[in-house]
């Protein structure tokens, strides 16, 4: 047996004060993340703002071909060394982190180069000059990132989630900012991609900051590599699987493009509408999964504790995704005019059905980590592949037949729920997660949160709302954003009041658990408000995986 392969401690349930660090410590993380999910949507929403006004369509089509040619060369990224790091926990880290910082570096470095080569041949064939720069900006980034995997990992095996948070906010920061600037210096497309040289050299100095680690002054053990391929290979082969999955569809239409069935614009429109849809939403899941996959790990060898860790995941981030996505649906069509006066209006649709089908897409972060936490790298790759394949098979049969962005975005909405859901069911399954009890925890709150739209929406239809431009009278332009501001508002305040009544009524659980990650001054007088139980008597789990009286013992309910 080598050194990569010698398994990890085991953790005993019997230990009840270990137990509850670590609970304390999970709770503080998720709580830490919700802060930065906040801080780095606003941060993120407000660069979407701006660059909507500022490019055009023709540059989110160039970004969006770019990275879906990119992400094929990012599946060399740290040739999956940080995930063998945080599943080996801290015990290896100073034995194992030298080998794999080199070990990361010579695939971080060739996969940089190799799309640093391709990036002008690449756009000659693509007939598109201004996509050459643009992936050779990618190409920087990616060979640049080795430092901070390793500091990732360092902080996710100790567990300083407040450090990840912190350095999640600011890298939020740091990306968004740049793309304003550059985009204010007419930058075009490539406002997207320089930043994320900027945010890669920040993240790598906060991390030695931070970690005050200098992996690269340990040996590289040049014999440990053929084991340490041996456990990276499978982590490289399912990253391919879920670059299909993530950006399958930009590499899909991009080729459609170049046959000349989908148009530039309808591309611009599908990837202006993932900025605004998907990608401000995606902060959620990398936050989330950020404490998820540590905090399994160190599960992994309690198998009714980790299931129902996963239930619980499962539960917040679908109510916070669900939450997030369909409000977004609910208030886009107004909210376009107010901030982009009809320029985007064509890809409202497009948006409109992306945010509705957004927790979907979510899942997969909850099934990434609990199969990996598990060390199922194989079953991880394949089921990633078959999501990822169907997903660019449901892109190709949209831009075959519609050469538009909306028709496009709803084709694969509903792929996801019928054939991404099913799949992670099944996957969790296999993780130790009763079925049925997972199908309870993810379908629930993303039918309210749709019920919610549905009524809000229908109700603001329905009534005659008087128009405030005209009682100030505001014509032309201003008195369309003034009049819109106040649908935003009725549209956002209702959806809000239906989708908490129904999460009250119908998920208390998942509200409470939701809660829970809060800070204490915020979350008990929200609980006493809402009439809610304490969520230690929904935390708290017989050994059936029922829920316990107050004052039953904890059995690993609860992270």
């Amino acid at each position: 047996m080598s050194e990569i392969d010698i398994p990890a401690p085991i953790d005993r349930p019997e230990e009840k004060p270990r137990e509850q660090a670590l609970g304390r410590k999970v709770s503080r993380g998720m709580s830490w993340m919700v802060i930065a999910t906040l801080i780095g949507k606003t941060a993120s929403f407000g660069s979407a703002w701006v660059l909507g006004i500022l490019l055009s369509e023709d540059d989110y089509a160039i970004y969006g071909i770019a990275m879906g040619l990119a992400a094929f060369a990012q599946v060399l990224r740290d040739g999956g060394m940080r995930q063998i790091l945080i599943q080996k926990r801290a015990h290896r880290y100073e034995k194992l982190s030298g080998p794999m910082f080199w070990f990361s570096g010579l695939f971080n470095g060739g996969a940089g180069l190799l799309l640093g080569v391709l990036s002008w041949p690449i756009a000659a064939a693509y007939r598109e000059p201004a996509l050459g720069p643009v992936l050779l900006a990618i190409a920087v980034s990616i060979a640049l990132t080795t430092p901070l995997g390793v500091y990732r990992a360092k902080m996710s095996v100790d567990l300083q989630f407040r450090h990840l948070a912190t350095l999640n906010t600011m890298s939020s920061v740091v990306r968004y900012t740049s793309m304003i600037l550059f985009a204010l210096m007419g930058l075009g497309a490539l406002s997207f991609t320089l930043p994320l040289v900027a945010r890669t050299i920040f993240e790598a100095l906060y991390g030695y900051w931070v970690t005050r680690d200098a992996p690269w002054k340990r040996p590289p053990r040049r014999r440990l590599w053929p084991a340490l391929w041996s456990r990276s290979k499978w982590l490289i082969f399912g990253t391919f699987a879920m670059a299909t999955l993530r950006q399958g569809d930009y590499l899909v239409l991009g080729w459609l493009k170049l046959a000349d069935m989908v148009s530039k614009s309808a591309l611009g429109q599908y990837v202006f509408a993932y900025q605004i849809a998907v990608q401000v939403n995606v902060l959620v899941a990398v936050n989330l999964q950020t404490v998820l996959f540590p905090a399994l790990s160190k599960l992994a060898n309690e198998p009714k504790r980790h299931a129902q860790a996963i239930l619980r995941a499962t539960r917040v981030m679908m109510l916070v995704g669900s939450g997030f996505g369909l409000g977004i649906a609910c208030v886009f069509e107004p909210l376009e005019t107010v901030l982009w006066g009809d320029k985007w209006s064509e890809a409202t649709e497009a948006v409109v059905w992306m945010a509705a089908f957004f927790p979907m897409r979510l899942l997969t972060s909850v099934l990434n980590s609990a199969q990996l936490s598990k060390g199922r790298y194989g079953e991880w790759f394949w089921i990633s592949m078959v999501q990822g394949a169907g997903m660019m098979l449901a892109a190709l049969v949209a831009g075959w037949f519609w050469n538009d962005s909306g028709e496009i975005s709803m084709v694969i909405g509903i792929y996801f729920l019928v054939g991404v859901a099913p799949t992670v069911v099944w996957g969790l399954h296999r993780c130790g997660v009763d079925w049925k009890q997972n199908l309870t925890s993810l379908l629930p709150t993303w039918l309210v949160a749709c019920a919610a739209a549905a009524i809000a929406f229908e109700l603001v239809e329905l009534l005659t709302i008087p128009s405030l431009a005209s009682g100030l009278q505001l014509t032309g332009g201003r008195g369309e954003r003034v009049d819109a501001l106040v649908q935003v508002a009725l549209l956002g305040g209702l959806f809000s009041s239906f989708y908490l009544a129904g999460l009250r009524i119908f998920t208390p659980r998942a509200l409470a658990e939701t809660l829970d990650i809060g800070p204490a001054r915020f979350r008990r007088p929200i609980i006493r408000l809402l009439c809610l139980p304490q969520v230690e008597r929904l935390g708290k789990v017989k050994g059936n995986g029922a829920p316990g009286p107050a004052g039953a013992p904890d059995n690993g309910g609860a992270l």
